[in-house]
């Protein structure tokens, strides 16, 4: 009984380490917080991919798997005040790494174009290929 209480316990920790290991921290542009365009885009990344991604908002905060400020790499949407945000990839990181080419992918930019503030289209994808050095 004891051994296999033991395996079960292991098993259920090595669940909880690869469930953990699915997260990424993003340092958000302090500009997206009111608009609660990750309330509406974060979960379907994590629907789509399993991956949980924690927002940091601030530009000063150079911890993040990825930054997604106005002075990225990665060109990834513009408001609708057109102020354009970029993304990148900041750690190497397999997840943060998904999460970027998510983002720019076809499902991203219709995922981002379909988020709409007062009935009105919040932001416009950009249209960009993902480059191996981002």
């Amino acid at each position: 009984m004891q051994r296999i209480l033991g395996i079960l316990a292991i098993v259920l920790m090595a669940g909880v380490a690869q469930a953990q290991e699915k997260e990424i921290t993003m340092v958000s542009d302090p500009e997206l917080k009111a608009s609660g365009l990750w309330s509406y885009v974060l979960p379907r990344f994590k629907l789509k991919t399993g991956i949980k991604v924690n927002v940091v908002y601030g530009s000063g905060d150079p911890s993040g798997d990825v930054l997604l400020l106005q002075d990225g790499t990665t060109p990834v949407m513009v408001s609708g005040d057109g102020l354009e945000f970029r993304a990148t990839l900041n750690r190497t990181s397999p997840h943060g790494k998904r999460f970027m080419e998510w983002l720019v992918s076809e499902v991203g930019r219709r995922t981002i174009s379909s988020f709409r503030v007062d009935d009105q289209q919040a932001f416009f994808p950009s249209v960009v290929e993902l480059s191996e050095d981002n």
